[in-house]
């Protein structure tokens, strides 16, 4: 799937944020706007550089949580079952 601009543009800067040592990045959008995408574009990245080697979702349903962890696994080829470590 392509993503849109905003998507891109907000990847690039949370990396390169996370590339100089600033390892929070907040990133905020409209409902339906794709940040789910844009995230597990983003953790695709990292986990790829050997970056990070956890990644935790905080959502304000289980339903978000469960879409998060399908775009995951969708995106990295990864098991996001839910449990600590099961990358």
């Amino acid at each position: 799937m392509k993503l849109r601009q905003w998507q891109n543009d907000c990847i690039t800067l949370a990396f390169n944020q996370y590339l100089n040592n600033h390892n929070h990045f907040l990133a905020l959008a409209t409902p339906g706007a794709g940040k789910t995408l844009m995230a597990s574009e983003l953790a695709d990245k990292l986990l790829k550089n050997d970056m990070i080697d956890l990644i935790i979702c905080f959502s304000p349903s289980s339903i978000v949580s469960q879409d998060f962890s399908e775009s995951l696994q969708l995106r990295t080829q990864e098991r996001f079952d839910g449990l600590l470590g099961a990358r």
